[in-house]
């Protein structure tokens, strides 16, 4: 919970740019905020003429070309002006509700709020099977990013099961404040509740069971019926007492901020929205929640909820809402935005087009008291044509930067390696000899120097590579053997070997220790990342045959320019040029005892 408020806060404030889109759904000036003393029961909420629907990503009509967001309905209009009450609060105990055939994509707000109260801070709304979100996953793998959190196991049983799609139509989770006691002293920690609009087909407990992975197995079937409160169609994950016992002394919050700001960002596969009172903004300034320091908490203090909508699948479209309290807050907001987003208040490096490209996309439209920012299909595209290759540029350099890290870590293995038994791997047999072709490769023996103890723990070293045991090991490459810019067809095969030689780093059935590296550490190569078509199973005691006629086999093709990274004995990676460096250097460079002075001048 800590970081999603300052992320999307962050985003308006910090990069906000530009378009010329129109604007969203208009929001009432002062959308009322939660708080105990406007809690209601679900058939008393004021009647609220929902805002009318003005053109967004998510609302305007469609063309015959260009079929925005087909699958996702827009805000249906009320058939009387009146907010439909929120179903009654069911028992955990009882059996699951069927949905209303009424309920709709805007409906959610009042069917949650007796989940709601005053220390809520934000909700993230997502559609049940969602397709974005494995869109999203895929695009940001594609860029490098960490997409550990929805590919972790737990994460991806709920996002892979057929049973979970099946009872589960729907998604929220509730950030909030809980209240919690230890001893005579109590605090505020902050928590984020699990909310479940269920279709009827799969009981509750099942549905959480998947939600909780491997560790619901470790609940009692009873104790874990009992953490999941019931309010009509939804039930809540709460496993920790207090918050058990917080949501069921709650009555139902009144949601017309909530459904306002819902309003207002329209109708999408993915919702974000927070409506801020004076309890939750004073809680996130203490704590240090609100980036951007003194600035941001002013303007924080003008907000009266921040929505966004999401698409990704059928085309990316964004839509964000920011509410006022007044048009005078709303354009000092503007007017801070445009400035720090202005190309005189950025750092030079940014390109001044990237700058202007996303102004005139991004950069918020003023609308009374309200902030919009609109994008479809065509602003996207024209962003990404502009930013996808300073984006792939900028991989590529993580990748190379990332390969020459596990070079360097792989040196550091090998000189802890000597450190402990004053020689390089591999290691002698029982019989203290050296076995001319050793049984498993020396990137075995690193392991535990490379924090892969466990995985090193199930060889069997007195037996070859490819015994029977050993072989079923060698699908486990470890990531500091793997070049992510060069991979591998075959998952059991690195592009990491050893020069193997009389006269280079590795000579087979000699034992080779820095004694034995007469021309120097810093002018011998201990390891090369070679082509993938020269990749070896990494656990077969294979390497990079040394050809003094041909010594740069495996070693052209990695870079247009013909560049190659080399790990030298020093533990120092250095990048070489096979267009520009004579076969003699790079013999030199191979032969750890030739005697021959290295040529610096001509090797990249």
């Amino acid at each position: 919970m800590r970081h999603a408020l300052p992320l999307l806060l962050a985003a308006l404030l910090t990069i906000a740019g530009c378009s010329n889109s129109e604007p969203v759904a208009k929001a009432p000036a002062n959308p009322a905020p939660i708080t105990p003393e406007t809690k209601t029961a679900p058939a008393a909420t004021p009647e609220t003429e929902l805002p009318a629907v003005m053109d967004s990503p998510f609302t305007k009509p469609l063309s015959e070309d260009e079929k925005e967001m087909s699958d996702v309905p827009v805000i249906p209009p009320p058939s009387d002006g009146k907010p439909k009450p929120t179903t009654p609060s069911v028992p955990a105990s009882n059996p699951v509700a069927a949905p209303a055939a009424n309920a709709g994509p805007q409906d959610w707000p009042k069917q949650i709020a007796p989940f709601l109260d005053d220390t809520t801070v934000a909700i993230i709304r997502i559609d049940w099977p969602n397709a974005d979100l494995k869109a999203v996953v895929e695009e940001a793998k594609k860029y490098g990013a960490d997409t550990e959190m929805v590919e972790n196991p737990l994460t991806a049983g709920v996002i892979n099961s057929p049973e979970f799609a099946k009872g589960v139509n729907e998604m929220a989770f509730v950030l909030h404040f809980m209240e919690v006691k230890e001893g005579d002293e109590s605090y505020q920690q902050k928590s984020t509740t699990a909310l479940f609009h269920t279709t009827g087909a799969v009981p509750d407990e099942e549905l959480a069971a998947i939600a909780l992975g491997s560790f619901g197995g470790q609940i009692p079937p009873e104790e874990l019926k009992k953490s999941l409160p019931r309010h009509g169609e939804w039930f809540a994950l709460a496993l920790e007492p207090e918050n058990l016992q917080r949501i069921n002394n709650l009555q139902p919050a009144d949601t017309t901020a909530l459904e306002a700001a819902v309003a207002a960002i329209g109708p999408a596969p993915v919702q974000y929205v927070s409506v801020l009172n004076d309890k939750v903004r004073k809680k996130l300034i203490e704590d240090g929640d609100i980036p951007g320091g003194q600035i941001a908490k002013y303007y924080v203090d003008k907000i009266n909820y921040f929505g966004v909508g999401g698409a990704y699948a059928n085309g990316p479209k964004l839509n964000v809402v920011v509410d006022t309290k007044n048009q005078e807050d709303a354009q000092e907001l503007y007017d801070w935005v445009d400035l720090t987003t202005s190309p005189k208040s950025l750092p030079a490096e940014i390109p001044a087009p990237l700058v202007e490209l996303l102004r005139k996309h991004l950069l918020p439209k003023l609308n009374e008291n309200q902030l919009s920012i609109s994008v479809g299909p065509e602003q996207v595209a024209e962003i990404r044509s502009f930013v996808e290759p300073m984006l792939e540029k900028a991989q590529q350099e993580r990748e190379k930067i990332q390969a020459s890290n596990n070079m360097k870590q792989i040196g550091l293995a090998f000189h802890n390696f000597f450190d402990t038994f004053h020689r390089f791997p591999p290691l002698p047999n029982r019989d203290g000899k050296l076995p001319e072709k050793p049984l498993l490769s020396w990137r075995v023996y690193l392991l535990p120097y490379l924090e892969q103890n466990a995985l090193y723990d199930q060889f069997h070293l007195d037996e070859p590579w490819d015994s029977e045991h050993n072989i079923k090991l060698a699908a486990q490459v470890p990531a500091c053997y793997t070049d992510p810019k060069h991979p591998v067809d075959d998952p059991g095969k690195t592009t990491f070997v050893v020069p193997s030689g009389e006269k280079a780093f590795y000579t087979p059935g000699k034992t080779i220790g820095f004694a034995n590296i007469t021309d120097g550490t810093s002018n011998t190569i201990m390891l090369l990342n070679v082509s993938p078509k020269e990749a070896v199973v990494w656990t077969k005691p294979d390497e990079w045959d040394y050809d003094p006629q041909n010594p740069f086999r495996g070693l052209t093709d990695l870079d247009p320019e013909g560049d190659f990274p080399a790990l030298m004995v020093d533990g120092s990676v250095q990048i070489f040029s096979s267009k520009k460096m004579k076969p003699e250097t790079m013999r030199n460079l191979i032969e750890r005892n030739d005697g021959n002075v290295v040529d610096w001048d001509n090797v990249r």
